[in-house]
Parts: C-alpha cells; structure tokens; sequence
C-alpha cells in the first residue's frame, strides 16, 4: 500500500517538474481503500484525469502531439548504469544554460543548451574511430524545470540535466531511456 502511495506522489511530482502540471483544486475524492487505504485517500485527494490535463497514469499532458502518446521511459542511462528516473525527481531544477558531458560505454556525448528565446540544444555523439553525430533541437519551450521540444525533454538538476531524445538518429542513443550529462 504503501509502494502505490508513493507512486501517485512521484508521478505528481514528476509532472510538476518536467511540464509544469498543476494540480486543480478539487474536492476530496472518495476513499478507495482497495488501492491506496482510507487516511491516504482522504490525505491526497486524486483530481479527476479530465481535470487535471494528463493522460491516464502516464503523467503526460493530454492532447499533444504523437510524442506524448507514450508513457516517459523511467530509467536513466548514467555512464554504463542503468538507475531509476524517480531517483532524480527530486532534485529537479529550471534548466541552466550550458554545456555538459556524458559517456555512454565508449562513445561520448557532449550537450550545449544556449539560451535565447527560445533556447536551444546542440548534441553530438562521437565513438571512436567514427565520424560524430551531431543534431540541433530548435523552438524549445520552458515547462518549469524541464525544456521540451519536438522528441525531446531535458529536465534539469543542480549540476547535470537528464535528457530523453526519442528520435536521435543515432543508434548509439536509446530512446527507451534518459542520458545522464553533468556540467562542465
């Protein structure tokens, strides 16, 4: 019961941090002690899925393009390890311009984030021996300690962002999982 309870306060945060989802002032739902226990329910009303804009248990705004149809990968690739998202959400900050450095096995990852209206991010991805990848993000728009663009979200942390790009065009970056880059 308890696993379920924070759970939906995970999931609550993680839409708050990563798109600036705001919980609606509802009236207390009814209790459903066969999920979440009476005194939770009572304690954190749950707000109608219409209401509150997400799409049902995914913590995604409801309604957006095809990129938000999918739930959010809950993983975060950092170096050679694989560590759970919700490890992250509570150190989410507004998203600094910058430029940052990840390595993922062999290759290297290298980020910029320029500011401006709206700001940007430049990555490129080089492996040895390989010519890099580079690839350009445009028109991305602020969504409290996130930056989301057309297949991508970058939600910041104090000295690192955490970046899902879900058409890369490179092999070498899943779109199954975050990428850990921390700031040079």
């Amino acid at each position: 019961m308890i696993d379920i309870a924070r759970e939906h306060i995970l999931l609550a945060t993680f839409a708050t941090a990563v798109f600036g989802c705001k919980q609606p002032a509802v009236s207390p739902a009814p209790t459903r002690p066969d999920t979440l226990g009476a005194q939770f329910a009572d304690a954190h009303p749950t707000p109608p899925q219409k209401a509150s804009g997400l799409k049902s248990g995914s913590g995604m705004p409801a309604g957006q393009s095809d990129m938000w149809q999918n739930d959010v990968p809950q993983e975060v690739l950092v170096g050679t390890d694989v560590e759970p998202l919700q490890t992250y959400l509570p150190e989410a900050r507004p998203v600094l311009p910058g430029r940052y450095r990840a390595e993922t096995g062999g290759a290297v990852l290298l980020a910029e984030v320029t500011p401006g209206e709206p700001p940007l991010l430049k990555r490129q991805f080089k492996e040895p021996g390989l010519k890099a990848a580079t690839k350009t993000y445009r028109n991305l728009q602020r969504a409290d300690n996130a930056l989301v663009g057309d297949k991508l979200r970058i939600l910041g942390l104090p000295r690192a962002i955490l970046v899902l790009e879900q058409d890369s065009g490179v092999e070498g970056i899943p779109a199954s999982l975050w990428i850990h880059f921390e700031r040079q």
